[in-house]
């Protein structure tokens, strides 16, 4: 048995503070078929079409909790963010660019041992985070967005390697449908010099 709480956080800045990344150093490009990664998960809300001309993604050095225990995700938040800025942002403008940063893929967990010959009350708390942060350049206006979600979530009894991996999967799908739900509204209502 397990239970799951979901705490939720978004930062907004819009304007000239914000820097625009390297155009491609460290970054990949959106490609037009997308990326052939998690293809059993679709975002299939409306497109977000942004005014510039390239999209790059920045996801390769994301930060963590304080315990390195990312590899633990069965799919890298990273390939989760692929997808979704695949299946929700759109370039569909002629010139300017856009970077989409996974500034934070964390996960971190406590144990708590059981009392007595049988172990009971043993349990696993989860604490995974993810942050995005989307930059726009273009002339001289400049514009920066952000989103954090944060997933806490407790596993009771003896933990199987496919328990935790399947409940890791749900915490970062739920994490990813959190972005998804609300990234997009903030990016439409905040920054609408840069959407179209």
């Amino acid at each position: 048995m397990s239970e799951r709480r979901l705490f939720l956080r978004r930062v907004i800045a819009g304007g000239g503070a914000a820097a625009l990344l390297g155009a491609t150093s460290g970054c990949d490009t959106l490609s037009s078929r997308g990326p052939n990664v998690i293809e059993q998960v679709a975002f299939t809300g409306p497109p977000v079409s942004l005014k510039i001309a390239r999209l790059a993604l920045a996801l390769d050095r994301p930060s963590g909790a304080g315990q390195r225990l990312e590899y633990l995700f069965p799919t890298p938040m990273s390939e989760w963010v692929k997808r979704w800025a695949y299946d929700r942002l759109v370039a569909a403008g002629t010139q300017g660019e856009a970077t989409l940063t996974l500034e934070k893929a964390g996960l971190r967990m406590e144990s708590v041992p059981g009392s007595g010959l049988l172990g009971l009350g043993a349990q696993e708390k989860y604490f995974t985070q993810i942050k995005l942060r989307l930059d726009f350049g273009r002339g001289t206006q400049r514009g920066q967005a952000e989103y954090e979600a944060r997933s806490e979530g407790v596993l009771h009894g003896e933990v199987t390697d496919a328990d935790r991996r399947a409940y890791l999967s749900r915490m970062s799908k739920a994490m990813m449908a959190d972005v998804d739900a609300h990234f997009p509204g903030i990016l439409r209502r905040d920054l609408p010099d840069f959407v179209a």
